[in-house]
């Protein structure tokens, strides 16, 4: 419906006439209002029938005009003031007959704001704006579909609980913010995580042999190689590579 009606209101701005009736469309209704009015008040039958035949058709047009106009300010104000007129209509002709006015022409006001208001959603859908607004959405619901994902950490290494960086399997302390990671029981062949007190390895039928402590470094402070000095932890003498800021066995600040 939104490709219909622009084609045809690009169809009507091609043509002078309608060009100049869509610059119109606003004293169109708004002159069938009037006449509708005079209507209302004539005392003669037949201007009153002038008058309504009058007013009905150039209203309408009015409204045609400014929906294919995509004019939705005064489509508002034209179809809120002609509902409100055959409201208005059919309380003073309930008052004077005394509730015995038709009740058919009584259901008039409540067809017209049906009406009105479906076209004003129609007309609102299709505007620019909104038009925008969903457009701006698929491409934002787009982005999101494309956007790389977390990278899973390489083989070997693992992911700290609390601050998410990248750290060695064997690693006891985060060298970025020094938070304890768990110790995991893993397989020495395919490093994989082993339940407790597995006596074979899951994935790969390895059999797990109870790991015995290393020598513990007692050294203290900074020791010399022949690449040139060693970095070592002063509470616990582990070596430091890198720029750690804590050391990745003990846990201590660097």
């Amino acid at each position: 419906m939104q490709d219909y009606r622009r084609a045809l209101k690009d169809h009507f701005e091609s043509q002078p006439l309608m060009r100049n009736l869509f610059m119109a469309d606003v004293i169109l209704f708004s002159v069938g209002l009037l006449f509708l009015l005079f209507h209302e008040f004539s005392i003669i039958t037949l201007n009153s029938d002038v008058f309504f035949a009058l007013g009905f058709w150039f209203f309408w047009i009015g409204i045609v005009l400014s929906y294919i106009k995509k004019s939705d300010v005064s489509l508002s104000i034209g179809l809120g003031v002609y509902a409100l007129l055959y409201l208005v209509k059919f309380i003073i002709a309930c008052v004077h007959s005394a509730g015995g006015y038709g009740g058919f022409y009584g259901l008039t006001p409540l067809c017209n704001l049906i009406v009105a208001s479906y076209l004003l959603t129609m007309s609102v859908r299709e505007t620019e704006y909104y038009q925008q607004y969903l457009e701006q959405k698929k491409a934002l619901l787009l982005l999101a579909q494309r956007a790389p994902k977390a990278q899973e950490p390489e083989q070997g290494m693992i992911r700290c609980p609390k601050c998410d960086g990248t750290i060695g399997q064997n690693t006891k302390f985060c060298p970025h913010c020094g938070n304890k990671i768990p110790e995991v029981n893993r397989c020495k062949q395919c490093e994989s995580p082993l339940p407790e007190n597995s006596s074979f390895c899951v994935i790969c039928g390895a059999k797990v042999e109870s790991e015995e402590d290393g020598p513990k470094a007692e050294t203290n402070g900074v020791q010399l190689e022949a690449g040139g000095e060693k970095k070592l932890c002063p509470s616990c003498g582990a070596e430091i590579t890198g720029n750690r800021k804590f050391c990745t066995k003990c846990g201590s600040k660097l």
